[in-house]
């Protein structure tokens, strides 16, 4: 009982009162059962882990890939221009793309291409 206890992170203090003895006493008595209790339990869930990733468990496998590999959720993926900068563009085509944009009723967006120019007739 004080090795399942120790295991589940019970304080010392919390396990000698339950037994009606003081920690002094605990840790006299149940020294191997206080050393060995958290490791015992780690093992088991390692091993019962390792069962389950053996047995085909996604999940397990992506917890012990991130817990152990440093593996992340998410990665960020940085795009910087997806479409030409628009200096690039003749004036023709700033103009049609502003009229789409404007068409569209993408204003904020047509405001970004600029001014109409002149188009001379």
């Amino acid at each position: 009982m004080v090795e399942m206890l120790v295991a589940g992170g019970t304080p010392q203090r919390t396990i000698a009162n339950a037994l009606g003895i003081t920690s002094k006493c605990l840790r006299e008595h149940y020294r191997e059962e206080i050393t060995l209790g958290r490791e015992r339990a780690t093992a088991r869930v390692v091993q019962r882990l390792f069962t389950s990733i053996q047995a085909g468990s996604v999940a397990a496998m992506i917890f012990y890939l991130k817990a152990r590999a440093g593996w992340k959720e998410g990665q960020k993926i940085e795009i910087e221009r997806v479409t030409p900068p628009l200096e690039r563009l003749s004036r023709a085509d700033r103009d049609r793309l502003r009229q789409i944009l404007t068409k569209t009723g993408a204003t904020e967006h047509a405001r970004l291409v600029g001014a109409p120019t002149q188009v001379e007739e």
